[in-house]
């Protein structure tokens, strides 16, 4: 009840802001009403222990904005001339914040910690081709293009593993690693939107004060073996990486990825590759070295680059 009461305030309070500080962008637009098209989006979110209720829906929220803009053949169709996925996602980001009219809630679902929100907007298609042709010709500049998603940490206990968030999206990982059990690790995750590997290799820039050893794992939804929302479906392919003291630029070629053996047991061999056109998560995994014993570090993460 009270998790549905803070809920309902947190839609009044946007609400309230989108009309005292929409308002105008709004009413400046009536006359081009028939040329707003509907879209249709939902997102879902699964919720940690750091995340309450309120928070989930809203998170969904803004996904289920993002999936209706996207989801638009104006959008696609436009969207296919730009090459960077920074400038694609800058460009939904904006969409989904100013752009979304007559927005509309059409069902809210919840299973255990998952929070699904089906929305309906409006959309006008002269907006966006004048977007694309404000900031499309940036595309055109430069063909590598840095990942942004959301960082998780993962570990398992006796563990430590925390991240802050620094400048210019820069990120901060510190982890330790106890000589307690075999299988005890620590670990850091990009998700990101979908991304393709194919041909590409990736450049990682970071900062590492101890210098040692991580794996460093893609996983991807591969087609008839992934489920949407299952991230124990999405293969990986990993490689072990030794860090050095100080700054260093780490360029990861797809010939020295493998699936893992471990992962293939746990998932009782399947015969399943690795579907580089459609990588979901990037990982950072530490663990005890059979030859150094317990490891911990702090890693400071600058940039991870497609090229």
């Amino acid at each position: 009840m009270h998790s549905t009461i803070k809920y309902f305030i947190v839609l009044i309070t946007v609400s309230l802001f989108c009309f005292t500080g929409c308002q105008t962008s709004v009413w400046a637009k009536t006359k081009k009403d028939s040329k707003l098209l509907r879209v249709e989006g939902k997102g879902c979110f699964i919720y940690g222990d750091n995340d309450t209720p309120a928070s989930a829906k809203e998170k969904a929220l803004i996904l289920a904005k993002r999936n209706a803009i996207e989801s638009h053949k104006t959008f696609i169709s436009s969207s296919s001339k730009i090459d960077r996925f920074e400038l694609k996602e800058d460009l939904v980001n904006t969409l989904a914040a100013g752009y979304l009219y007559k927005i509309k809630i059409l069902d809210i679902t919840e299973t255990g910690r998952k929070i699904c929100i089906q929305v309906e907007a409006y959309i006008n298609p002269d907006e966006i081709d004048d977007l694309l042709a404000k900031d499309g010709k940036l595309s055109a500049e430069s063909k590598d293009f840095k990942l942004y998603g959301e960082w998780k940490v993962f570990k398992e206990k006796p563990s430590i593993s925390s991240f802050t968030m620094g400048k210019n999206h820069s990120v901060k990982w510190k982890y330790s690693v106890p000589k307690i059990l075999d299988d005890t690790y620590a670990g850091l995750g990009l998700h990101i939107n979908p991304i393709s590997m194919d041909g590409r290799k990736v450049l990682i820039s970071l900062e590492s004060k101890n210098g040692f050893p991580v794996h460093i794992r893609f996983y991807s939804f591969t087609p008839g073996y992934s489920k949407e929302d299952d991230d124990d479906t999405f293969v990986p392919v990993e490689a072990s990486i030794r860090l050095v003291l100080g700054f260093q630029e780490i360029l990861i070629e797809p010939s020295i990825l493998q699936v893992p053996q471990w992962w293939l047991d746990e998932q009782g061999n399947p015969e399943v590759e690795f579907f580089p056109k459609n990588v979901r998560i990037i990982e950072f995994e530490a663990q005890v070295d059979e030859d150094i014993g317990p490891v911990s570090d702090t890693i400071k993460i600058e940039s991870v680059l497609l090229k």
